[in-house]
């Protein structure tokens, strides 16, 4: 009998000094659990702000391409207009020389 006594003490020291710890970790991962299920929501929270931002990016630079791609057309009739107005003004220039030569040379023949 004493024998199983020793053997029930021998078991019971370890299992008491085990029980403790146990208990402190099971405490420890409740509270690691915890944290982890606050961090989730402050996840959550930031995904949906992430969300709204890719919306807004998405909407406002798809807006913006469009304003760029209607400036782009802008400057190139500009530049059209440019062009023709640089060829118009050569040849009123060039039409005016002609006359000033014409009217000279027609001025110099009555002479």
């Amino acid at each position: 009998m004493k024998c199983l006594e020793e053997l029930n003490d021998s078991n019971l020291a370890p299992s008491e000094h085990a029980s403790p710890l146990a208990f402190g970790q099971a405490d420890n991962l409740q509270s690691k659990l915890e944290s982890y299920k606050d961090g989730m929501k402050i996840h959550e929270s930031l995904e949906n702000i992430l969300v709204s931002q890719n919306k807004v990016l998405y909407t406002n630079g798809k807006e913006h391409l469009t304003r760029i791609s209607a400036q782009a057309a802008l400057v190139a009739d500009h530049e059209q207009m440019i062009q023709k107005s640089q060829w118009r003004s050569k040849e009123i220039q060039t039409a005016c020389m002609h006359n000033l030569f014409q009217e000279y040379s027609e001025s110099s023949m009555l002479k």
